[in-house]
Formats: structure tokens, C-alpha cells, sequence
């Protein structure tokens, strides 16, 4: 995360001034366009907030950036086009994922039959109808050995 990401303008002459327009035009931009501007304890008027990073990415992905002439923009081409590389990898992680799960399913069912096949006269656990407890061996922890 560069400086201008945690960078924080405030006021409407900060925020003109980082986007190199005029404070009217940048209220401008609010209103109609929806520039990315927060205001303290949600009030609709007054002081108002921005961070320099979401001011960049909007210009960046606002259809009016030919308008800007901001150096960050080579940045944020670069950080969506990873973004881009790395929601790519993810779905192919995924599929495979899946594909893998499947095998695994397969593989188990196989087995299942194989075992019931190799040993014909046990049964399996739902055979009857119920599920069929293992025999095991229970804790009693009054039965302990002293050392």
C-alpha cells in the first residue's frame, strides 16, 4: 500500500487541489458523479474528508479520467491488472479444487465397494437399516493406573 492510499485530504480545497480542479467542479463531481467523499458523523453538509487513494481509483475507473492528469494512474492500471491476474488464478484454483473433490469422492466409493467385495460377509454400517456402532473401547477416568 503506497503513501497515497493512507494519505487523508480534508476539506473541499485539499480535495480540488489533489484532483487539480476547482472546488465547485470537485462538489460537482460529488453530486453527480459520485466521487468518493465522506463526511464526519454522516451529516450532509460541512466538513468533509477523502482519502487519496479511493480519489484515484475513481478517476481511474471514471469514464471522465481522459480529464485527469494524475501520476497515479500508471499505479492503479498496474494494481487492477494484478487484481485481474490474481481473480483469474483463483477461479482456476477452484475448478481444479473441485475437480480434485470429485476424484477423491470417486475414489472413496470405489474403495468402499472393493472392501465390501474383499470381505463379503461383514456389513456394512447401514445395511440393516440403522447405523451399526463400532466396538470400542470406553474412558473411565476412575480406573486410572497411578504411576
Amino acid at each position: 500500500m503506497g503513501n497515497s492510499q493512507l494519505e487523508i485530504l480534508s476539506g473541499w480545497k485539499q480535495i480540488a487541489d489533489h484532483l487539480r480542479k476547482g472546488v465547485r467542479t470537485v462538489q460537482r463531481y460529488e453530486r453527480e458523479l459520485g466521487l468518493p467523499i465522506r463526511r464526519p458523523a454522516g451529516k450532509s453538509g460541512g466538513s468533509v474528508i477523502a482519502t487519496a487513494g479511493e480519489l484515484d481509483a475513481w478517476v481511474t475507473a471514471s469514464p471522465i479520467r481522459e480529464q485527469f492528469e494524475l501520476a497515479h494512474t500508471a499505479i492503479n492500471t498496474e494494481m487492477l491488472e494484478q487484481l485481474r491476474r490474481n481473480v483469474k488464478e483463483m477461479s482456476r484454483l477452484r475448478k481444479e479444487t473441485q475437480e480434485v473433490r470429485h476424484a477423491v469422492s470417486e475414489s472413496l466409493a470405489l474403495l468402499r465397494t472393493n472392501i465390501c467385495i474383499a470381505l463379503p460377509d461383514t456389513r456394512g454400517p447401514y445395511e440393516s437399516g440403522r447405523r451399526v456402532r463400532a466396538d470400542v473401547l470406553t474412558f473411565d477416568a476412575k480406573k486410572r493406573k497411578a504411576h
